[in-house]
This record gives structure tokens, C-alpha cells and sequence, in this order.
């Protein structure tokens, strides 16, 4: 059904009820409010490509939303609805703010991100794991790791930090679970020389070097 059939169809349901009955008056400024919505966007220059669609069956969340919802497709994708919501009017009562109106939605992460896999949008390099995760094996030196790590950031390496001083065990596993190619681990006797271990989560190999030289390594 368009909008033009749909307001034909309402407007001879309105004509069998009082036009000064509640319901005639809301569901009159509720054709009011989404022709305006259906206006503005046929005005939109940078809207062109995109599609609006008035389906007025569309149901969601009628225990709360008071006016127009919406939701999201990529027909061509057919993974259903990416993301939904609409207008409500006294939902924020209970925060203090009983007149506030607002219009909300939410997006559904997985299907957004299946969508990407199926449009082939995923960079290689975003799915790889960690480069460096780092870890100290006393709290003295946790101050001095962590500006390495930011260092490392700033380098284009995907590092993070392992904030447990003294839990080595937990630190590989962690490495492990998040990928990490390697453990750096800041060690009380390297550290004294500013030196590093550098240990495969993965692979029984071990280098100690100069902390400096932890970037040129792993570009070798």
C-alpha cells in the first residue's frame, strides 16, 4: 500500500468517527507527523540512492513507542532487519522528565557484521590478531611498559596490556585468547639492561632484545 492509498483508506475511516475523538485527533496528527517525515526526505539531495518505504502494518515495541517506527533492511543481503526503533513520548518519566519526547534506534551487531562478510567489506588486516601483548612481571615496571605499548600504538602496532604484574600464567593464556603473535614480557634482570623477552604464544621460540629494537623485529 503507498502513503497516497494509505491516507485515502484512513481518511474513510476517520470519517466514521467524531473528528474531535481522541483517537481521530492522535491518529490525524500521526498522518500529519509522517507525511512531514516522507517530505523532508524526498528533499534530501544526498538521500537520493537511498529508499523509504511507508509499510503501515510495520510493528515494533507497541508496548512503549507512541508514533512512527522504523527499521532497517538491505533487501539484497536477506538477513531480515538490521535495526529498528521509533518515537515514544514518556518513556524518560521514570528519569524525571515526563513531557520529554525522543525517537530512538538500535542496530543489530551481528547481522551488520555478517552483512560486511557477505559484501566482502573486511580488510584483511582488521581481522588479524594482536601484535604485541604486553606484560610486566613486577609492578615496578608497569609504568615504563605501558608507555611502550603507546609507543608501539603510535608505530601502527597492534599492541595492548595485560594488567596483572606477577600472573604469568594468566598473561599467555590471555595472549592465546586474544591471537597475540607475541608476549613481551617486561622481566626484573631484562629490564635492568632495557631489554625484553619476546615469546610466541603459539610456538615454543623466545628472542631477548633491546626493547628499542622490538619494532624493527617484527618488521623484519
Amino acid at each position: 500500500m503507498t502513503w497516497k492509498d494509505f491516507q485515502g483508506w484512513w481518511a474513510q475511516v476517520l470519517g466514521e468517527v467524531a473528528s474531535d475523538e481522541p483517537a481521530a485527533l492522535e491518529a490525524q496528527s500521526a498522518l500529519s507527523s509522517t507525511e512531514e517525515v516522507l517530505r523532508f526526505f524526498d528533499q534530501q539531495q544526498g538521500l537520493r540512492s537511498a529508499v523509504l518505504r511507508f509499510d503501515p502494518c510495520l510493528a515494533r515495541g507497541i508496548d512503549y513507542y507512541t508514533g512512527l517506527v522504523v527499521e532497517v533492511v538491505a533487501p539484497e543481503l536477506g538477513l531480515g532487519s538490521l535495526g529498528g526503533g521509533g518515537l515514544y513520548s514518556g518513556l524518560t518519566a521514570m528519569f524525571g522528565y515526563p513531557e520529554w519526547k525522543g525517537m530512538g534506534i538500535s542496530f543489530g551487531a551481528e547481522r551488520l557484521l555478517e552483512g560486511m562478510e557477505r559484501l566482502g567489506l573486511w580488510d584483511q588486516n582488521d581481522l588479524r590478531g594482536l601484535d604485541l601483548m604486553c606484560y610486566a612481571s613486577d609492578s615496578t615496571m608497569e609504568r615504563e611498559a605501558q608507555s611502550w605499548v603507546l609507543a608501539w600504538r603510535a608505530q601502527g602496532l597492534a599492541a595492548d596490556w595485560f594488567p596483572l604484574s606477577g600472573k604469568y600464567k594468566k598473561a599467555t593464556e590471555h595472549a592465546l585468547r586474544s591471537e597475540a603473535a607475541w608476549l613481551v614480557v617486561f622481566g626484573e634482570r631484562e629490564w635492568s639492561q632495557k631489554e625484553v623477552t619476546l615469546q610466541s604464544p603459539f610456538h615454543q621460540e623466545r628472542h631477548r632484545l633491546a626493547v628499542s629494537d622490538v619494532a624493527n623485529f617484527l618488521s623484519q
